[in-house]
């Protein structure tokens, strides 16, 4: 099965996708880092550690 042509985006695995990655979520880097949020991030995939329910309902809002 072909994978369909677009005409926006970077297709999936593309050699640029980690720097664009790091440019577009530097500014919730930021932000996790200002609320005292520990993160762990590897390009787009992230990993938000919380203490309870209410914490990672906060930081879910925070995000959004």
């Amino acid at each position: 099965m072909e994978a369909a042509e677009r005409e926006e985006g970077t297709p999936q695995g593309g050699v640029i996708n980690p720097l664009l990655a790091n440019i577009y979520l530097n500014p919730p880097d930021h932000l996790m880092s200002k609320n005292g949020q520990e993160m762990v991030r590897c390009a787009n995939d992230m990993v938000i550690l919380c203490a309870s329910a209410e914490t990672a309902e906060t930081v879910m809002q925070n995000l959004r």
